[in-house]
């Protein structure tokens, strides 16, 4: 999608015109555009994983590896 950008002589803001098939947002005093069609937003967490990893989650089946791996601390 391109948006239009044009300068507001008034406020010397930047106006940054939506396109026509953009859907306009406004959450926590922000205001944005999604295009129609885009895939809804998702978060994704990335972690290290294996027997040497520094994080100490409860549910981690890897922790009871470290036997397997001596001297690798």
């Amino acid at each position: 999608m391109e948006s239009r950008i044009a300068n507001d002589s008034s406020t010397g803001q930047a106006d940054r015109s939506a396109p026509a098939d953009a859907v306009r947002h406004s959450a926590h005093g922000a205001t944005f555009t999604i295009p129609v069609g885009a895939p809804p937003a998702f978060h994704l967490l990335a972690k290290p994983t294996g027997a040497i990893c520094n994080l100490d989650c409860a549910y981690c089946f890897f922790l009871d590896k470290e036997v397997f791996y001596p001297g690798s601390k």
